[in-house]
């Protein structure tokens, strides 16, 4: 995507960690690992 994130406040994922977007990373576009 080549807009930016939305405007929405951070929350925990799964992982106990912040969700940083991974379907938008302007510095390493790659599609996720196939899990």
């Amino acid at each position: 995507p080549k807009h930016p994130p939305p405007d929405v406040p951070p929350w925990s994922g799964p992982l106990g960690e912040r969700a940083d977007w991974w379907w938008y990373d302007p510095f390493q576009p790659q599609p996720p690992p196939p899990n």
